[in-house]
């Protein structure tokens, strides 16, 4: 029992430290310059092999939308003009031609930004960003890239929930450990 116990946690720890994401940036992060342009390759990640729509909508914190390109089929789902961007988003349905799937590692995209003033810049996965496969909507919310511009700032160190459940899981462990190994050892002092 405790071995299969012990399998199960490891595991549970390590799929947690590799988290799904939706869509990868490149680069996801990275010091940049004020007012500085760049453009960011939008990569496919998506959930299934079958799925035929990739949703983005994008905010970028402290960073200035330029353009978004793409060879997919483009339908702009946001705004009331069909537009696919304005000034701090991205919000756009990409389809293949032929309604063929979206394979992993395809680059979806290209947004030209123009960095902002001193400090982090973001770029977050809101509601609606994932993949359709004519079923359902696979979506994946929060940060996809940090930026520092300029200077790099002083900051705390800050702790997802991966990462504390699994100091969490490896403190049991060793703590299982411990404990076997002083019952082990008691048990050789009685004889």
């Amino acid at each position: 029992m405790p071995k299969i116990f012990l399998i199960i946690v490891s595991v549970f720890l390590f799929l947690g430290v590799f988290p799904v994401e939706a869509v990868l940036l490149d680069p996801a992060t990275g010091n940049k310059s004020a007012n500085a342009e760049e453009n960011i390759r939008i990569i496919a990640s998506p959930f299934t092999s079958t799925d035929v729509v990739a949703r983005l909508n994008l905010r970028f914190d402290n960073a200035t939308v330029l353009d978004f390109n793409s060879s997919f089929n483009q339908f702009g789902t946001c705004y009331p003009s069909g537009a696919t961007d304005n000034a701090t988003n991205v919000c756009v349905d990409l389809t293949k031609l032929g309604g063929s799937y979206i394979q992993n590692g395809e680059e979806l995209g290209v947004v030209r930004v123009r960095w902002g003033s001193s400090g982090t810049a973001t770029i977050t996965r809101l509601e609606g960003t994932g993949y359709y496969n004519n079923v359902v909507l696979n979506e994946q919310l929060g940060v996809a890239g940090s930026y520092v511009i300029g200077e790099i700032p002083p900051t705390a160190l800050e702790f997802d929930d991966t990462t504390i459940i699994s100091i969490l899981g490896l403190a049991l462990i060793f703590i299982g450990a411990g404990l076997r190994i002083y019952i082990n050892d008691s048990k050789y002092e009685k004889i």
